[in-house]
């Protein structure tokens, strides 16, 4: 099919020797090292599709008429047979945008050393930010962004970027906090047409972590029961449904009346940080139990105290921490302000941390892993230690890396422990995988039947150094 562009019948034709190269694989015949090459090729062909993707994107925006709404004019465009959702599209749009601002991120995705990946894990981080102020975090950190991709992994990437972004946005955050209180609201009506009743809310970060924390453990209450009645066909949503309803009426049958929120703050962050913005409000009281896991700051060269002319540049976002983390466990970000309110109504359980983000263990002698511990393994994983697994902690299943008793005489301690969502679990049972776990840095080494092993390096979510910095300062 020749067209009247050289360029386009350049691409027709490697396009189609592409697909007689993949269909003359003989993936049957396969080596773990031929495998291995096959798919890197496989992934650089695809990262370079993603950048193309987004050039061509680029230029559809430009060509749209004046007036027309740019999604539908673009889908149009790109996808006239419609084989891609408007998603895919609209991915490809925002990547583009990305990368004016980040030519060299574009140029590593265009020579396929990079996957569309990196620009979409830029953009979620920095959508909270305004377009101006997203246009000068992108301006502060242009080479350092695209430097950081080519030496990270997509999901150790993400958690970089983020912490970026939450490092710059910290002089907004408590005055973004009061406008998340004001914005709360909620309404409940009966749909006419159907007869059901209908609720709807919204919460602030901090009561929102509560609800959820709630909710979930009554969902987890109710499918253990459906799971133990084979007549129970109860859905998902059915569930969450009858979770929010056994809530508001009081029909919960748990043994367990308070509802108890983690939150993770580094103890230089709860000692020093000053407030950003005039304390508008106090932080919503319910029956909860707050109980508030402090870390030591590992950090090196971290000051302890900041001078006074730092501190008041703080709010300005000129002096921040590489260590400074402050949010519930489940990655919810709070104001160190909130957290300070809610120390001083609970306990505080000090949980002490080394460089890697890996928290000191005291052993236990027995089986299950009891709460002290649940909450240990809670503040290091906020997912199934599996990397790119995304099951939240509160879902997955505390297990052994060495099997408890005899004859492997595993223990209860920290060091053996890792949150295992339920597929996973099942995979380690079931495959009979051998896992390994390093007490230092938490890399979970799984090794299979046939010899093959996969590293899981422990993500530390606080993105600390491993220097030590010493004794711990005197907190009495």
């Amino acid at each position: 099919m020749a067209t009247t562009r050289p360029d386009i019948d350049r691409l027709i034709a490697a396009v189609d020797a592409l697909g007689a190269a993949f269909g003359d694989l003989a993936i049957e015949t396969f080596t773990a090292d031929s495998l291995r090459q096959a798919s890197i090729q496989a992934t650089r062909a695809a990262n370079m599709i993603d950048g193309v993707r987004a050039d061509l994107a680029r230029k559809a925006r430009d060509l749209q008429p004046a007036g027309a709404p740019a999604a539908v004019t673009s889908g149009r465009t790109l996808d006239p047979h419609g084989q891609r959702s408007n998603k895919a599209t609209e991915q490809d749009s925002r990547r583009s945008e990305l990368f004016d601002s980040l030519p060299s991120l574009g140029d590593a995705t265009r020579r396929g050393d990079l996957s569309g990946g990196y620009a979409d894990a830029v953009n979620q981080a920095t959508a909270r930010l305004s377009n101006d102020e997203r246009a000068a975090f992108l301006d502060r950190h242009r080479q350092g962004l695209s430097a950081a991709a080519l030496t990270m992994g997509l999901h150790e990437y993400r958690v970089h970027v983020r912490g970026l972004v939450d490092d710059y946005d910290r002089a907004r955050e408590l005055e973004r906090f009061h406008q998340q209180r004001a914005d709360r609201t909620a309404n409940l009506w009966t749909d006419h047409a159907t007869g059901m009743t209908k609720l709807f809310a919204q919460f602030d970060p901090e009561t929102g972590a509560r609800v959820r924390k709630a909710i979930d453990e009554e969902i987890d209450r109710l499918h253990r029961t459906a799971r133990d009645d084979p007549d129970d066909q109860r859905t998902h949503q059915q569930l969450v449904a009858d979770a929010i309803a056994n809530l508001i009426l009081g029909v919960r049958s748990n043994g367990r009346s308070r509802t108890e929120l983690v939150v993770l703050i580094d103890l230089q962050t709860l000692l020093h940080d000053t407030a950003t913005a005039a304390d508008t409000g106090t932080a919503a009281r319910g029956n909860t139990d707050i109980s508030t896991e402090t870390d030591t700051d590992t950090s090196a060269g971290t000051p302890a105290d900041p001078p006074t002319d730092e501190l008041a540049a703080t709010a300005a976002g000129s002096w921040s921490r590489p260590g400074r983390c402050c949010e519930t466990s489940d990655g919810t970000r709070l104001p160190v302000e909130t957290v300070r309110h809610l120390a001083c109504n609970a306990d505080i359980i000090p949980a002490v941390l080394n460089g890697n983000g890996v928290v000191v263990d005291l052993g236990r002698a027995h089986r299950l892993a009891n709460a002290d511990q649940r909450r240990q393994l809670r503040i290091m994983y906020p997912t199934c230690a599996f990397n790119d697994c995304n099951v939240t902690f509160d879902r997955c299943e505390i297990h052994h890396t060495t099997p408890f008793g005899p004859p492997h005489n595993g223990t209860t301690d920290i060091d053996k422990l890792i949150p295992a969502c339920q597929r996973h679990h099942h995979l380690i049972h079931d495959h009979h995988l051998h896992l390994t776990l390093d007490a230092t840095t938490r890399t979970l080494t799984v090794t299979h039947p046939n010899g093959h092993q996969e590293h899981h390096p422990h993500l530390d979510r606080r993105r600390r150094t491993t220097a030590d910095p010493g004794p711990l300062p005197h907190t009495a």
